[in-house]
């Protein structure tokens, strides 16, 4: 893969605007979840999967009541009031 060199200047606050065509290519868009890793050569900036990337990843194994589902959690967690 080629490497792309591209210089960004610092805020006074420290930020960056990371260029558009590096956020297609890593898929970046408002509201995601990056990181920088540390590596011998300096850093490596990473998109952040959540919860939400693996949403339909897993099959259950029977159907499942959503409401009962939250119900619940809710009983379990000690909430005082209804989510529903």
């Amino acid at each position: 893969m080629p490497k792309v060199a591209t210089k960004l200047r610092i805020s006074k606050k420290g930020q960056i605007s990371i260029p558009k065509r590096v956020r297609e290519k890593l898929g970046i868009v408002p509201g995601d979840m990056v990181a920088f890793e540390q590596v011998d050569e300096g850093f490596i900036l990473k998109k952040k999967k959540t919860v939400f990337d693996y949403i339909g990843c897993i099959r259950p194994k029977k159907e499942i009541d959503i409401k009962e589902l939250i119900e619940k959690a809710r009983k379990e967690s000690g909430a005082k009031r209804s989510l529903l």
